[in-house]
């Protein structure tokens, strides 16, 4: 008999026999095992908790004490369920307990079934889920070494829904495949359900394709230009129940074999030509021609009768652009035949080189303004004196110049460069522009820069055929290059003024000559020099867009000097500092500057100035006070040693103390005084050797100082003139010592003595007339006295020549720099 029980335990369903559940023709059933009910408890008779949570993909827990269930499967028999377990080889059974609960019900049953085989047959519960439960009993009582566990949908497997096409191809070899997905089904096993896809043109047996896992699904194989019916359907694998269909139709693409090849190109126009398809291959109804560029799309229908060649105008040069070929059959496209063309690039006008020493920089204008990346291919062919010849080739992109280095003195190099545009086979060249250039011999001269006054420069070049040779073209202006740091750039062939750069924190490159500047114009000029910072630039003009603007105080700035050629190169020399050349490479030593630049005490110059000569007057007072003081030690040790030494037995202690004290008192003060005396020789000495150097270089200086200091006087009239006084006479008294070295008799006249020494070395165009100028006048200045109180701030100017010796000239006299003439009164300076 079968025994069937409810979830109550307190009731039981009544003994049906077998004849009530199977009819006569069906299989036969497990044997009877008791004739009474038997309650095993709620763990038997219960839902396994965590069912529905499984469905939705979480783990389910199981009854306490039992392991991991087995599996069950289900099979339709007549009219009733079949299912059926497999027990495991280690564990030992000679009954089974079946539970199995109706979820669906608005309150779920729980049924119970006994067995001595491995399956049990039960209602068909249609369209409900059950949760069967098989447990292991021995010896009447439940063993927890196994059971089995299933949830089993005996409902319709869910449809699918979303069916759609992804994709649709014929390829080359004319097969067309298609490309579906779907929305898959929330909790869809593939171990008990299977989707099929169903497919087929017309009324043609459909071909089957079953899906075993989730993704797209692609039909290939198929026919062009043909419309065929998908159907997709989830089938139960076990009990054979199917799903909804979900119908779909799709036409697949036709056929194209046209060819698409350009015609004639040109910068702004583009032929485009393409051949017949055949149409006994596959069908299709006419061509479309899509054209993409100048961010418009073009779709052009031509019928398969018409002409098959066209002409696209007014394109922008170096653009590339897309050309993409179709057949059409019920508006349905086949593959694109796809073309990409680039117009011509303009090349390059002005191809502009920049000759230095041993170096080319070429410059050039960017024309194409495509969306396209221009690159640029540039080489050069050098041809020497002697007939060597050697090559070289770079490849550029976005960039508008580059620069050539350790090239060949006396060779011809021929510059070329053509401009590229375009990615692959849509590559498409300009025209090269090429520019020869001659490199001279090694040049003989360097520019020389100098300090000018207190915000200027001096640039000095000299008219050198070895570097401003005209191999490369006559000569028609130069152009004086100056720059805070170089780095920063703008030393292009177009150069930047001083309106550009003034504001900046580190000024770059800029032009300070104007732009018809030519020194060299007039046969037989073999220097000149250029005052840098000298014109007061208060507004552009607009036929003149370069100006000599004022520099910065207290900054460090480089210049070079550039000339242009009729032909369109440009030569220049190295960047040089106040020391020299530099080669770009900063403003080297500071003692190099110095050497080479020296200049006027210090207080003359309104922004200041290193001094060489400070440097070395620390330094030999330094190294004098430590050989003083070694001095010093050592009288206190010897004076110490030998009075320890003759102690007489009468001296006390304190008369041995007081006489050491005194030998040490009297020793270091006359080392401070011979210290004194020595770093005073020393300044003198210095100044008298600086100013010896270059005579002509001061007295220009110190006019040029009265010259400033006369203009940016903000005073009263008075002390102005006072000042100036004052200064002329120290140009009057300088000239004064400095001619008196190189003068044989002593009644000599200094500033006779010092025109002549500068125009013997400065030339008749010197600047010396300044100091004449200035110190002549106020000649008269140096034979006034007047009383008045002390001065006071003096300073005392001693006469001496080269040797040292004292000349029978005016006694010195002190002047105070913050007193007018007439308050000032000469004294004698103490020994």
């Amino acid at each position: 008999t079968t025994t069937t029980t409810t979830t109550t335990p307190s009731t039981t369903a009544p003994i049906i026999s077998r004849e009530e559940i199977n009819p006569s023709n069906g299989p036969k059933t497990t044997e009877a095992i008791e004739t009474e009910v038997v309650d095993y408890g709620s763990e038997v008779s219960a839902p396994v908790p965590g069912v529905i949570a499984e469905e939705a993909g979480q783990p389910s827990t199981n009854p306490d004490g039992y392991g991991d269930p087995s599996d069950i499967w289900i099979s339709k028999e007549g009219k009733m369920l079949k299912i059926e377990w497999e027990v495991a080889e280690e564990s030992v059974c000679d009954a089974f307990l079946v539970n199995y609960t109706v979820l669906t019900l608005s309150q779920p049953k729980a049924f119970s079934v006994a067995s001595q085989d491995s399956f049990v047959l039960i209602k068909m519960f249609t369209d409900h889920k059950l949760e069967a439960k098989v447990f292991c009993m021995l010896s009447g009582a439940l063993s927890k070494t196994w059971w089995a566990h299933r949830i089993i949908d005996l409902s319709k497997p869910q449809a699918i829904h979303g069916l759609r096409v992804v994709n649709v191809e014929t390829d080359d070899f004319y097969v067309a495949k298609i490309e579906l997905e779907w929305d898959w089904p929330v909790f869809h096993d593939f171990k008990h359900n299977d989707i099929v896809v169903l497919y087929g043109v017309g009324k043609a047996p459909p071909k089957k394709l079953e899906v075993t896992e989730k993704g797209k699904v692609v039909l290939d194989k198929l026919e062009p230009t043909e419309e065929y019916i998908i159907t997709v359907r989830n089938i139960s694998r076990e009990l054979g129940i199917n799903s909804q269909d979900a119908i779909i139709k799709q036409q697949t693409r036709p056929i194209i074999s046209s060819t698409l090849y350009p015609g004639q190109i040109s910068s702004t126009s583009i032929n485009i030509n393409f051949g017949e398809s055949d149409p006994e291959q596959g069908k299709f109804e006419h061509y479309e021609l899509d054209f993409t560029g100048n961010n418009k799309n073009i779709t052009r229908k031509i019928a398969m009768d018409k002409d098959r060649s066209f002409t696209f105008t007014k394109l922008i040069p170096g653009k590339t652009y897309k050309f993409s070929l179709f057949t059409v059959y019920k508006s349905m496209r086949s593959r694109p035949v796809v073309a990409e063309i680039t117009t011509y690039p303009l090349k390059v006008e002005k191809l502009r080189p920049i000759v230095g020493r041993d170096y080319a920089s070429l410059h050039w204008d960017i024309e194409n303004f495509a969306d396209n990346d221009v690159r640029f291919r540039l080489s050069y062919i050098a041809t020497s004196n002697d007939g060597a010849r050697k090559e070289r080739t770079v490849q550029l992109k976005n960039t508008n110049h580059y620069r050539f280095d350790e090239l060949d003195l006396e060779t011809y190099y021929t510059f070329t460069i053509t401009v590229i545009m375009g990615i692959g086979e849509a590559e498409a060249e300009s025209e090269s522009e090429m520019v020869t250039v001659a490199f001279g011999k090694d040049v003989r001269s360097k520019p020389a820069l100098k300090r000018h006054g207190t915000r200027e420069l001096a640039l000095i070049f000299e008219n050198d055929h070895n570097m401003w040779h005209e191999l490369n073209g006559p000569f028609n202006n130069f152009a004086v290059i100056v720059a805070e740091d170089i780095e920063l750039g703008g030393d292009d062939y177009e150069l930047r003024s001083w309106f550009e750069v003034h504001n900046d924190d580190k000024w770059p490159s800029y032009r300070a000559s104007r732009s018809d500047y030519q020194p060299f114009s007039k046969r037989g000029v073999k220097e000149a020099m250029f005052i840098i910072g000298e014109d007061d630039c208060e507004q552009q003009r607009l036929d003149e867009p370069y100006c000599n603007g004022m520099l910065r105080a207290n900054t460090k700035y480089l210049a070079k000097v550039r000339g242009y050629t009729d032909e369109g190169v440009a030569m220049e020399t190295d960047w040089v500092a106040i020391h020299g050349h530099t080669n770009g490479q900063g403003d080297g030593d500071e003692d190099e500057e110095e050497e080479e630049d020296p200049g006027l005490p210090c207080h003359m110059y309104l922004n200041g100035c290193p001094r060489k000569g400070d440097k070395g007057k620390s330094e030999l007072c330094m190294f004098t006070m430590a050989t003083d003081l070694g001095c010093v030690l050592t009288s206190f040790l010897y004076v110490a040693i030998k009075e320890a030494a003759n102690k007489e037995p009468g001296y006390s202690g304190s008369q041995s103390l007081e006489m050491l004290r005194n030998s040490v008192l009297v020793s270091a003060e006359s080392c401070l005084l011979l210290v004194t005396n020595l770093c005073l020789v020393v300044t003198l000495y210095t100044e008298i050797k600086a100013a010896e150097k270059n005579k002509c270089y001061v007295t220009n200086n110190i006019g040029v100082s009265l010259h400033k200091y006369d203009i940016e006087c903000g005073g009263p009239q008075k002390q102005c003139e006072a000042k100036r006084g004052l200064l002329g006479k120290l140009v009057a008294y300088g000239n004064n010592s400095l001619s008196s070295g190189n003068a044989k008799k002593e009644t000599a006249e200094p500033a006779k003595d010092n025109s002549e020494s500068c125009r013997k070395s400065a030339g008749p165009d010197s600047s010396c007339k300044t100091a004449q100028s200035v110190s002549a006048p106020l000649a008269e200045f140096s034979t006034r006295q007047k009383t008045s109180s002390p001065p006071k701030t003096a300073i005392v100017i001693p006469s001496t020549n080269s040797s040292g010796a004292q000349h029978p000239v005016p006694p010195p006299m002190k002047y105070a720099f913050d007193q007018p003439p007439s308050a000032v009164a000469p004294t004698t300076p103490k020994a």
